[in-house]
C-alpha cells in the first residue's frame, strides 16, 4: 500500500499555520522540559569531551531561530555532535521518526509490539559484541520467521537498561519490534515456537495504545528519588564506563525501520518532502495530512557584505513556537552575534523577510487537492477492536524519564 498526500509548497503550509496559538502553560512545561534535557546533555557533553573533544561544535556553527521581534534563541542541538549518547540527539532522532510513524501505523490499527531481549544481563566490556550480535540475530534469525508466517515487520528500536549488580554494572539489551501480523490461530504455539528459533526470551506486549510510546530514547537518562537503586540512567555512570559506552555506541542505529516503513521513508526522502498535518476544523480536532516540500538551496537571500568573516549566516527559515506560545516564522542563522539591528543592516535584510509567501505567488488549498491513490485512513482506535491475534497485554511502560517526544509546536494545530 503507498501512502500518498496532497503536495503543497512550504508558503502555502505556512500560510496555514502561521499566526497558530498553542495553550500557553503547556508551551511553558515544554520549554522546561527542554531546558531540562538541554542541562543533561551539556553536563554528559562537558564529561565526555576530555576523551572525544569533537563532541562540542565550534560556536561559530551554532544556529539561532530569530523572531520578526529579534526575539532568538539558540538550536540546543547545533552545540553539539551526533553522538547516540547525548539525550538531545536521542530526542532529535525520535522526533524525525515520529510524524511519519503515527501516519504508518495510524492504516495498520491491529499493529502489535514484540519485546526481543539480547539474553542474560552484560557488563560494558561486552556491550558493543553483544550489541552486534544481537541485532543480527534479530535481522537474520527473526526477520525470516516473522516473513514465513507473512508477518509485516516494519518497525524495530533496540533499547538498553542499566543496573548494579553486586557493585558491577550490566546492561540488559533489548529490542521493540512492530509487526502487522494476520490472524494466527494459534498464537501461544506461533510465540513459542519464535523464542526457540530466535535462542532467548521475546514477549508479546499486545496491540499499540499509543505509537509514541514505540518510538523513545534508547536508555533512561537519569536515576529518579523515588525508584529503586538498581535502576540506573546514564548519567548514573561512573566516567570510564560513560566513555565505554559512548564508543560502543558509536554509529549505532538504534531506531531502525523495516520493510514497507522504510520503503515509505525512502518515498519521502526522494519525493523531497516531509510530512505534516494540519488543522482543518478546531471544534472536531479533524486533522489532514499533507507532503511539505522542503527548503531547496538558501531561501532568504542575504548578501554577504565585504570579505571578512563577521557572522550572522543566514540559512533559510522554518516555522514553530520557539520564542513564544504562537507559530511564527523564524529566520536560520549561524553564528548570530545577538545583534538584530546588525543583522538586518549586515545581511541587507527588512523586516519584510518574516512575511509568508511572496507578491503574486499563487497558494494551493491542500484540503482541495486529491492524492494519486486513495487510502482507508480514518480516526482509528487501537483499542475498539477485537485483538487479532488474541492475546497479549497491553504495550510496557516507559524505560526512561519523562520527556516525551512531543513537537516544539506542541499541540495547536500542527505536529
Amino acid at each position: 500500500m503507498s501512502l500518498t498526500h496532497p503536495k503543497i509548497s512550504r508558503d502555502t503550509w505556512a500560510k496555514h499555520v502561521d499566526a497558530s496559538k498553542l495553550d500557553q502553560d503547556s508551551w511553558i512545561q515544554n520549554q522546561i522540559r527542554s531546558d531540562w534535557l538541554a542541562k543533561q546533555t551539556k553536563i554528559l557533553a562537558e564529561r565526555l569531551s576530555p576523551f572525544v573533544p569533537e563532541i562540542f561544535r565550534p560556536p561559530e556553527k551554532w544556529v539561532s531561530m530569530v523572531a520578526a521581534d529579534g526575539t532568538a534563541r539558540v538550536m540546543d542541538r547545533s552545540k553539539y555532535s551526533n553522538q547516540n549518547i547525548l539525550p538531545l540527539v536521542m530526542q532529535g532522532n525520535s522526533r524525525a521518526m515520529l510524524r511519519p510513524l503515527i501516519r504508518f501505523a495510524s492504516e495498520r490499527p491491529m499493529s502489535r509490539m514484540l519485546v526481543a531481549t539480547a539474553g542474560p544481563r552484560v557488563p560494558i566490556g561486552l556491550f558493543k559484541a553483544s550489541l552486534k550480535a544481537h541485532n543480527a540475530r534479530v535481522k537474520d534469525v527473526l526477520g525470516p520467521y516473522l516473513r514465513s508466517f507473512k508477518i509485516e515487520e516494519y518497525f524495530r528500536r533496540t533499547e538498553y537498561t542499566i543496573a548494579l549488580e553486586d557493585g558491577v554494572h550490566t546492561y540488559h539489551i533489548h529490542t521493540h519490534i512492530l509487526i502487522d501480523p494476520p490472524f494466527i490461530k494459534d498464537w501461544p504455539g506461533f510465540l513459542s515456537g519464535l523464542c526457540k528459533v530466535f535462542g532467548s526470551h521475546i514477549k508479546d506486549c499486545g496491540r499499540i495504545q499509543n505509537i509514541v510510546e514505540c518510538c523513545k530514547y534508547a536508555c533512561k537518562i537519569s536515576k529518579d528519588m523515588d525508584e529503586d537503586s538498581s535502576s540506573l540512567g546514564i548519567m548514573d555512570l561512573p566516567q570510564d564506563e560513560l566513555v565505554q559506552l559512548h564508543h560502543s555506541l558509536k554509529g549505532a542505529k538504534l531506531l531502525r525501520p523495516v520493510g514497507p516503513f522504510s520503503a515509505f521513508l525512502k518515498r519521502l526522502k526522494d519525493d523531497k518532502v516531509v510530512l505534516r498535518r494540519l488543522l482543518v476544523d478546531r471544534n472536531t480536532h479533524t486533522y489532514k495530512w499533507v507532503e511539505v516540500e522542503k527548503a531547496s538551496g538558501r531561501e532568504v537571500d542575504a548578501e554577504h557584505k565585504g570579505k571578512c568573516n563577521r557572522g550572522n549566516i543566514v540559512l533559510g527559515w522554518t516555522m514553530g513556537a520557539f520564542t513564544s506560545p504562537e507559530i511564527r516564522k523564524h529566520i536560520l542563522v549561524a553564528d548570530y552575534r545577538g545583534d538584530f539591528e546588525a543583522l538586518l543592516s549586515l545581511r541587507s535584510l527588512g523586516k519584510s523577510t518574516w512575511a509568508i509567501g511572496s507578491p503574486g505567488s499563487e497558494s494551493v488549498d491542500p484540503y482541495k487537492v486529491h492524492t494519486a491513490t486513495t487510502t482507508a485512513y480514518g480516526d482509528h482506535s487501537f483499542s475498539s477492536r477485537e485483538s487479532i491475534p488474541p492475546g497479549g497485554s497491553g504495550p510496557p511502560g516507559s524505560s526512561f524519564f519523562d520527556e516525551k517526544a512531543v513537537c516544539l509546536s506542541g499541540n495547536g494545530g500542527v505536529i
